[in-house]
């Protein structure tokens, strides 16, 4: 490595290299001056680092920050930094930093090593900023190796973050129109007498807008609550009161949640995709609190302890209804051996799980094309492909949550459970009589064989079965009535006092003795919101007749849009 360094110019972008000559900033200016009248690469000294070209020591700081906030991308071509302080070049005048590390003395000597606040139209680019590796101390809101602060408009591309404690690797907070290409954070640790949540983060993001991260890689938290190994409470990206984002590719690894979209404040109008999340503790994928309108396309899930994917409410009852999580897509992704950890029982591919202050959220949660696996065999935990946990309430307007196209191997209870399908059916108990000549509604008040969906109450109003959203529906229902040679049988649909067109159908009784007489009836209708069916049954033999309840049916679908 040579003694010495110089500024060029190259696409109108200066970078000044360190070098070993004691320059003040007046002199340095004159250089830089110099360089760019003259147009050529020169060979020039810059703020005078000293004598060791690798570890320079932090004696040397307050050079390196004169340097970053001279205006131009400074260019370490490789060196290592030792510092304590918090490096923090003053507002607006940070343009860029390359090709070098960072790295941390005394432990826990440092709240923010690299912090930029309030900077505009910056590059990080192969910047490495590593901690000391012990850390007893520290938390997510004060702490963190990357630290940018209400920026806006920069690239940080390929920049890695390792051996942090509690905190974050790189955090990124109330910034705008952004792109983080290739980082990588790996092998922070805490060593903790007691821990709460989020104790690392090892990509943080938080009320951020218009930004993308391509191909993180974030790998390797370890730590300890008073004594005992742990990864509790660790995070691979946290995600809180973002919009308009995209996170595509890259991979987790060995940490307790994957991805965390989170936050009281939650994300909106966002997609991942095509990423890998690896030995989770609880969650490879979790939309938590308030996400709404969002994504996750083509993912996969291994070793998930509770749930490869997890959708769940807001856990402060303060949220309004209209910020809770709702309205996600889960398409074409991968849940691979979930289940284990005893923070969560319910183990499955994916779990949309109630909480407890607004029991009918999450909802709008469509999932589609989703693949489910255990293959250990007889050490198989994953109970359900896919599990939903929210009731329907049984009113107009709630948003369901669907599944489509799951294909679910080596579960111990059911390929899924829970989800709200619009299709009910019905059946009676018993027998009732029915009066002469009289259209008469049928109760059926036994168990329904089928209803997700809250369309029947077999309790209260048993005849009616309850239309929740607009849409075509298939409908078929059938009446047995006592064996009787007299007289006609019918039956027909009934859409909210309205008999459906098409629908009677009238019949005469069989005649052969002790044989009832079944009469059966359909339709398909296009059917709004908040109307009802009911199906009525006939009989004229001159006197009341009894129908068999208990051999009676009443099928409802919806079957499109």
């Amino acid at each position: 490595m040579s003694a010495s360094r110089f500024l060029r110019n190259a696409s109108a972008t200066l970078r000044i290299n360190i070098g070993h000559t004691p320059l003040g900033r007046a002199a340095t200016a004159a250089v830089v001056q110099t360089a760019i009248d003259d147009g050529l690469a020169k060979s020039y000294g810059y703020f005078g680092l000293g004598a060791v070209e690798d570890g320079v020591t932090s004696s040397q700081f307050s050079r390196l920050l004169d340097a970053l906030q001279s205006g131009f991308v400074v260019d370490l071509e490789g060196l290592t930094f030792n510092f304590d302080g918090d490096l923090r070049p003053s507002t607006g005048s940070f343009k860029g930093l390359m090709n070098g590390r960072l790295k941390l003395g005394t432990p826990g000597a440092v709240h923010r090593a690299l912090f930029l606040r309030d900077q505009a139209g910056f590059v990080l680019r192969k910047i490495e900023v590593i901690g000391t590796g012990v850390y007893t101390s520290g938390d997510i809101e004060n702490h963190g190796l990357i630290w940018i602060d209400g920026s806006s408009d920069f690239d940080v591309v390929e920049a890695k973050a390792s051996k942090g404690g509690p905190g974050n690797g790189i955090a990124v907070l109330s910034c705008d129109a952004f792109s983080i290409r290739s980082p990588q954070v790996r092998d922070l640790n805490y060593d903790l007498p007691v821990a709460t949540d989020d104790v690392i983060n090892g990509i943080r993001v938080n009320n951020c807008k218009q930004f993308s991260v391509t191909d993180p890689r974030v790998m390797d938290f370890t730590g300890k609550i008073a004594g005992s190994a742990s990864k509790r409470f660790t995070r691979g990206l946290a995600l809180a009161g973002n919009s308009r984002f995209t996170v595509i590719g890259g991979m987790n690894r060995n940490v307790d949640q994957g991805i965390d979209l989170t936050g009281s404040v939650g994300n909106r109008h966002f997609v991942i995709g095509n990423h890998v999340s690896y030995q989770n503790d609880t969650w490879g994928f979790k939309c938590a609190n308030t996400a709404q309108e969002g994504s996750i396309l083509g993912c996969t899930s291994i070793l998930a302890g509770g749930a490869g994917f997890v959708i769940s409410p807001a856990s402060e009852p303060s949220i309004a209804a209209a910020n809770e999580t709702q309205n996600l897509r889960i398409s074409d992704c991968r849940a691979i051996n979930p289940g284990g950890s005893p923070a969560f029982g319910n183990w499955a591919g994916l779990a949309i799980i109630a909480g407890h202050n607004k029991p009918d959220y999450p909802q709008g949660i469509r999932v589609d094309h989703f693949t489910a696996i255990d293959d250990r065999g007889a050490g198989a935990l994953m109970r359900y492909g896919a599990v939903n946990e929210i009731p329907h309430p049984g009113v107009v307007g709630f948003r369901r949550n669907t599944i489509s196209g799951l294909e679910s191997q080596g579960h111990t209870i059911a390929p899924q459970q829970g989800f709200h399908e619009l299709s009910v059916r019905a059946i009676g108990e018993d027998v009732a009589s029915i009066a002469d000549s009289t259209w008469t509604s049928v109760d059926y008040s036994a168990p329904d064989i089928e209803d997700s969906s809250a369309m029947h109450n077999p309790a209260s109003n048993a005849d009616t079965v309850f239309i929740w959203e607009d849409g075509v529906y298939s409908i078929a229902g059938n009446v047995v009535f006592a064996p009787d040679p007299k007289g006609m049988r019918g039956a027909r649909l009934q859409a909210s006092g309205e008999v459906m067109a098409g629908s009677t159908e009238l019949i005469a009784a069989i005649a052969t003795a002790g044989t009832e007489t079944s009469v059966q009836t359909s339709a398909t209708i296009r059917l709004s919101a908040g109307r009802y069916i009911k199906l009525e049954c006939f009989q004229n033999r001159g006197s009341a007749l009894n129908i068999h309840r208990a051999a009676s049916r009443l099928a409802v679908r919806k079957i499109a849009d």
